[in-house]
């Protein structure tokens, strides 16, 4: 993801404004680094749930990527974030593809540890 790259972007370190927001896009976009998701519906899991992050950082980071996946020509709004899966809609199959995502992101998190 962009922001784990270093020297990218470094979330905690600026602030992100909607103009700070619109610059980062535009420089990756012209690094051809905004993928196309015409159609996609964007759900984010996860947001929100670092107890020692200031609001202002937590909704800055939301903003970022709310305006990237729109960028991009996904669906996502602001109805589409929370902290855990368990705070989503309760749609059967959408928590399903969540848990299978959550599942294949573990797994892979374990193998790249133990993978010398």
């Amino acid at each position: 993801m962009w922001e784990d790259q270093r020297g990218r972007i470094e979330f905690p370190h600026e602030k992100l404004t909607p103009k700070r927001i619109d610059e980062l896009l535009e420089h990756l976009a012209s690094e051809k680094r905004v993928a196309d998701l015409a159609d996609v519906e964007v759900w984010i899991a996860g947001a929100r749930i670092h107890r020692d992050s200031p609001r202002v950082f937590e909704d800055g980071v939301e903003g970022f990527w709310l305006a990237a996946f729109s960028r991009m020509g996904a669906k996502a709004t602001a109805e589409h974030c929370a902290p855990s899966l368990r705070d989503f809609p309760t749609n059967p199959e959408l928590f399903d593809l969540l848990m299978a995502g959550a599942r294949a992101a573990r797994a892979t998190s374990v193998a790249e540890r133990i993978t010398p």
